[in-house]
């Protein structure tokens, strides 16, 4: 690549500046040093590893059932997030990726969407599955009063996520079946008052 001057003691130095899509490719380099005459050499291998950079963005995942929508952010490291919904039936939000290498998948998950609790109402652990597999080397984050936060490893091949919780999107069918039912038994005390009214003026005639 480049001669160098020797200094009286041996020693030599040369910063090498990488350049070129070759240099950027991870695995093994090696670096051949001669002086002189070619059995004068010595070699160093070095390993490079490239840099996994953490892709982020926002899902707007909706309900078909109730119609509402959510937005649920994520950073993800060693592959891409294809896609994320909610399985109302299962109590769960599924993610699917693509993995390239292992990584980790970080959610910022809207309490309001899918949450887990105990009967005292204290947060519980949620249940993770990775392509059918229950993990626990998953770890939550500094959660609050409205997003649970997880930070999940995957490795190279890993194409689906699950998320179990004890609750999910509230159900505004059975609100909207409450509402009825009141609005029915406010007609039906109102209808009795009326013909109450009308026997007491009968009676009084």
């Amino acid at each position: 690549m480049e001669q160098i001057l020797v200094a009286s003691d041996g020693r030599f130095s040369l910063p090498i500046k990488v350049e070129g899509p070759l240099w950027r490719m991870p695995g093994t380099y090696s670096i051949i040093v001669q002086y002189g005459f070619k059995h004068v050499s010595a070699t160093v291998h070095f390993q490079f590893e490239q840099e996994n950079i953490p892709t982020s963005g926002v899902f707007n995942v909706k309900d078909l059932s109730s119609g509402q929508n959510f937005d649920v952010s994520y950073s993800i490291t060693g592959g891409q997030v294809k896609n994320i919904v909610v399985d109302p039936q299962n109590i769960s939000l599924v993610a699917q990726i693509d993995t390239k290498s292992s990584g980790m998948l970080h959610l910022q998950i809207p309490r309001l969407l899918l949450d887990a609790k105990k009967s005292s109402n204290s947060d519980e652990s949620f249940l993770v599955f990775v392509d059918g597999d229950e993990i626990t080397s998953f770890q939550e984050g500094n959660s609050d009063y409205e997003y649970r936060i997880l930070d999940i490893p995957i490795v190279n091949g890993d194409v689906k996520i699950e998320i179990i919780g004890t609750t999910v999107i509230p159900e505004f069918e059975n609100i909207s079946s409450l509402i009825m039912v009141l609005a029915v038994g406010l007609v039906t005390t109102i209808t009795v008052l009326s013909k109450t009214r009308t026997s007491t003026k009968s009676l009084n005639f």
